[in-house]
């Protein structure tokens, strides 16, 4: 075993030290201060109340992908039927094909609340230069945030079944529907 002291102690005499943490988490060490701020979390549980001026990464991804009709039509089918199989092949697709250095480029705040199901796909390096907040409200609120998005309970029951976080994350913010 190996304590982080020890790790920083290494690290400080040159030693490296990247055989000793998985490679997100090297890059986070060695970047010491994340650059970009990403808000995550489930459906409507606020996170476009808490974020006034980010990039919506799930939508800019589409924008993204150019011609990506087709693909957006099948993920939309494996979601609502909760094909998970299908819908992690789709997301593969998609997190294999985006050029995430383009969209961790174009803002400094981004509300990408399917982080967790794309974490596998997004290079070492960002994930290391990332602020990674999770947003979380009571359920009460969440029913509240659901009710004024005009959610169905059917989408907000594919989006559950479906979501998944980031292996970890540096903060945690709860939000209050307003």
């Amino acid at each position: 075993q190996i304590s982080s002291s020890a790790i920083r102690e290494l690290g400080s005499h040159g030693v490296d030290v990247s055989e000793y943490m998985p490679p997100d988490v090297f890059a986070r060490w060695k970047n010491k201060a994340p650059l970009k701020t990403v808000f995550f979390g489930r459906s409507c549980c606020g996170k476009t109340t808490l974020i006034k001026n980010g990039l919506a990464a799930d939508k800019e991804i589409w924008n993204l992908l150019g011609d990506g009709e087709s693909i957006k039509q099948q993920i939309k089918n494996a979601f609502y039927n909760k094909d998970r199989a299908s819908f992690l092949g789709l997301i593969k697709q998609i997190g294999m094909s985006v050029d995430w250095y383009k969209l961790f480029g174009m803002s400094e705040v981004h509300d990408m609340p399917v982080l967790g199901l794309y974490w596998e796909y997004i290079p070492d390096e960002i994930k290391g230069a990332l602020h990674l907040i999770r947003v979380t409200t009571s359920e009460e609120n969440r029913q509240r945030f659901i009710a004024a998005r005009k959610c169905t309970d059917e989408f907000i029951g594919c989006a559950d079944f479906l979501y998944e976080d980031p292996p970890y994350w540096d903060e945690e913010k709860e939000v209050d529907y307003v």
